[in-house]
C-alpha cells in the first residue's frame, strides 16, 4: 500500500466520487551509477565530478507523485534525516499501521530528469 507516497489523494477521490486504491506492485528498483563525465586525476585515479545516478523502477502502475515521493523519501534516508525503519514502515506496513501521506515528512524529488521510458501492456488487454 503506497498511501504514504501518493499526492493529492483526497482531491482525486472527491473528484472521482469513490475511494481509490493505493495498492500497487513494484517489480524492481535499481540504482545505477551513470558514466562520469569529468576527467580523472592522473595523480590519484579519482574523478573530481559528482557522480550521477539513475533509479529505474518497474511497476504495475503509479499513483500521482508516487515515484517522486519514493525517491525523495529514499534521499532523506540516505541523508540520515529519516530512519530506514520508518521508510520500511511507509513501504511495507502503511495499511497495517494506519499511516497516510501526512505521516511521511519527505518532499517529492524534483521532476527534472523524471522520464517515462517504456509502457508494457498484456497482449490480452487489446
Amino acid at each position: 500500500d503506497f498511501v504514504c507516497f501518493v499526492g493529492a489523494l483526497q482531491q482525486y477521490q472527491r473528484k472521482a466520487g469513490y475511494a481509490m486504491s493505493t495498492v500497487r506492485t513494484i517489480h524492481s528498483i535499481e540504482l545505477i551509477r551513470e558514466q562520469d563525465h569529468a576527467p580523472t586525476d592522473p595523480n590519484n585515479g579519482f574523478s573530481h565530478a559528482n557522480h550521477n545516478y539513475r533509479i529505474d523502477i518497474r511497476l504495475d502502475g503509479a499513483l500521482y507523485k508516487m515515484v517522486r515521493n519514493l525517491v525523495g523519501t529514499a534521499i532523506r534516508v540516505c541523508a540520515d534525516r529519516l530512519s530506514e525503519e520508518r521508510f520500511n514502515q511507509f513501504v511495507n506496513h502503511a495499511g497495517d499501521l494506519g499511516l497516510a501521506r501526512d505521516d511521511n515528512p519527505s518532499r517529492p524529488a524534483p521532476p527534472q530528469g523524471l522520464t517515462l521510458e517504456q509502457v508494457y501492456y498484456d497482449d490480452d488487454e487489446f
